[in-house]
């Protein structure tokens, strides 16, 4: 088994699969380019990486749009055919309280994986969003406080973590620590 660039087990992929993964993440953090395309170079590269189907179903579940949750919905189910580590599970599960419709189910097992695994920044991206759709201020600050001891200037992705803090800081109404 491999890892992610924040430390975190993969299963079934190869490292040029997450390359692609992590950069198709990176777009989906900041809200650039296309990681939809970018995550299937992932799927093509290797097909049961586990963690880039977890990727794409987040990206189309959180569209909010029927059709792509129902695609969401068959790569959840391709999924759940594979060989998961207890990461890769606590995802497809959320995902399935998401596809369900059960977005305050979905951001609170996020929040609950994330106390396990507080470098996942996929798991910290959906939840915050999550958190957005619910219009959850609290949690939009919450979540990302209680994980930023865990994260350093060195973490890839530390710019990402604060700029979500800051958000949910401001959302809060905590406007001069935002």
């Amino acid at each position: 088994m491999t890892t992610d660039r924040h430390g975190n087990l993969v299963s079934g992929a190869t490292p040029a699969a997450i390359a692609h993964f992590d950069a198709a993440l990176g777009l989906f953090a900041l809200y650039r380019g296309d990681p939809v395309a970018t995550v299937d170079q992932a799927l093509a590269e290797a097909p049961a990486f586990v963690m880039a189907r977890v990727l794409k179903a987040y990206l189309l579940a959180l569209a909010t749009e029927p059709e792509a949750a129902a695609e969401a919905a068959r790569i959840v189910a391709g999924a759940r055919e594979l060989p998961m580590n207890e990461r890769e599970q606590s995802h497809v599960a959320a995902l399935g309280d998401l596809l369900a419709g059960n977005w305050t189910a979905a951001a609170v097992a996020l929040e609950l994986h994330n106390a396990r695994y507080p470098r996942d920044l996929l798991a910290l991206q959906a939840g915050h969003l999550m958190d957005f759709y619910r219009a959850s201020a609290r949690a939009l600050r919450d979540r990302i406080a209680r994980v930023l001891p865990q994260w350093s200037a060195a973490t890839p992705g530390y710019g990402i973590v604060l700029g979500m803090y800051a958000f949910g800081l401001e959302e809060a109404g905590d406007y001069a620590r935002a």
